[in-house]
């Protein structure tokens, strides 16, 4: 017959044994979550990792184009070009609305377009920096690329203002001008849209916690209980 000590000591080392298995299960638990973040973000890892490239006027080549693959972050410094430019409205408008603008750059042909926001469409050379993608690559697929390629019509309500006072001449010289030659081969530059390495710590770090509190509620009953 057990003592009361001999009953005590039972359900300490019990209790303790158990406390040893759920803090063997929650590592176990850490260690997978950790495992499938790191294996889901590999990519976006080995991409961040990389050495920013920075382009510029003065040291431009066909040779830095080809280094840049898709999603790459790149810095470019670069004016936008008013005669190679379309806009993208947002469908229904508010406070939150962004109006992007898709502009090629006086410095390098057709290379590439860079989407901006409003307050960086300036003929002045600035610094640009974010993903790239190819021009085709997004939700509007061949129509940026359309669009830039489009002569501008100066018989358009939107146009007519402008071309009223202007020789023909003049309008010959626009309309030849407006026409792009952006080719499928084009890079888009989304200026602003990036994460940095750290971001991306950050992220996995939450999305760690987050799979080890599912796997934990899905064991929930057979292992904690």
């Amino acid at each position: 017959m057990l003592n009361k000590d001999s009953s005590k000591k039972i359900s300490l080392n019990r209790n303790k044994t158990t406390l040893v298995s759920r803090m063997f299960y929650l590592l176990l638990f850490f260690g997978v979550s950790l495992g499938i973040s790191y294996f889901v973000n590999y990519t976006q890892i080995q991409i961040l990792s990389k050495p920013l490239i920075e382009i510029t006027p003065e040291n431009y080549g066909p040779e830095i184009k080809k280094k840049i693959s898709m999603n790459d972050i790149v810095s470019i410094v670069g004016t936008p070009d008013f005669m190679m430019q379309v806009s993208q409205e947002p469908l229904k408008k508010n406070s939150q609305s962004i109006t992007y603008f898709y502009t090629g750059l006086k410095e390098y042909g057709f290379d590439f377009v860079v989407r901006i926001k409003k307050y960086k469409l300036v003929s002045s050379q600035q610094n640009f920096k974010g993903r790239v993608l190819n021009i085709n690559d997004t939700d509007f697929k061949t129509r940026i690329k359309n669009s830039l390629n489009k002569e501008i019509n100066l018989n358009e309500q939107a146009n007519r203002s402008f071309a009223e006072n202007l020789d023909e001449k003049t309008k010959n010289q626009i309309i030849a001008n407006s026409s792009g030659q952006f080719t499928n081969s084009t890079l888009l530059i989304l200026d602003e849209e990036y994460m940095t390495l750290q971001d991306l710590y950050v992220q996995m770090f939450l999305g760690v916690f987050g799979w080890t509190a599912i796997l934990v509620a899905i064991f929930n009953k057979k292992i904690f209980y």
